[in-house]
């Protein structure tokens, strides 16, 4: 019994790799023959996004490339997107300050011109972020402030991502009671 679920889990794994293999193949193809830079600045935040949980090197080279592509055309909104990937990449990496302070960029480009989405994903990495430094308070904020604006966007699956951080930070907070309702919040928001 225990070999056929390790069989599974390995069909389920190396079939996740491929799927994520051919959507990476995919950006580089949409990447060469992309004819506008500011399409070329958004797929290599896609590619530095595909890469973030697999090959850090890689998604710090194409959040990178967008945010000097994002100046050098003038896209603000692209600039912030690529702070924000770089911040995640330095999250990832255990360079907490250093992601705190690209993100707070990439947050203070998205209010400048008002892009409501991209101010949504900064508040969720900064809450990502203060987490990771036991500031749960702080992540709690950050995550409200997040689903302030997801549900203006109706962005059901990033609303979820937020109650369950929410959830989490109270648990870790040893508040029980608050975090068990966020978590049920997330699970009611999936069924």
């Amino acid at each position: 019994m225990k070999s056929k679920i390790i069989v599974l889990l390995l069909l389920f794994i190396s079939s996740f790799g491929l799927a994520q293999n051919k959507a990476i193949d995919s950006l580089k193809y949409q990447l060469a023959v992309a004819k506008h830079d500011t399409s070329r600045v958004l797929i290599l935040y896609e590619l530095s996004n595909s890469y973030s949980m697999t090959k850090l090197d890689s998604a710090m080279k194409y959040a990178r490339q967008a945010l000097w592509l994002a100046q050098e055309i003038k896209f603000p909104k692209g600039e912030a997107m690529a702070l924000i990937n770089i911040g995640q990449c330095y999250r990832e990496a255990g360079e907490l300050p250093k992601a705190l302070d690209f993100v707070l960029q990439g947050l203070r480009i998205a209010e400048d011109y008002q892009y409501a989405a991209v101010i949504g994903a900064s508040y969720s990495r900064l809450g990502t972020i203060n987490f990771d430094l036991n500031e749960y308070s702080k992540a709690i904020r950050y995550n409200q402030q997040a689903i302030l604006i997801y549900k203006k966007l109706q962005n059901q699956n990033s609303l979820i991502g937020q109650y369950i951080n929410i959830g989490a930070a109270y648990i870790k907070n040893q508040h029980l009671d608050s975090g068990k309702y966020y978590i049920q919040l997330a699970y009611d928001e999936t069924i």
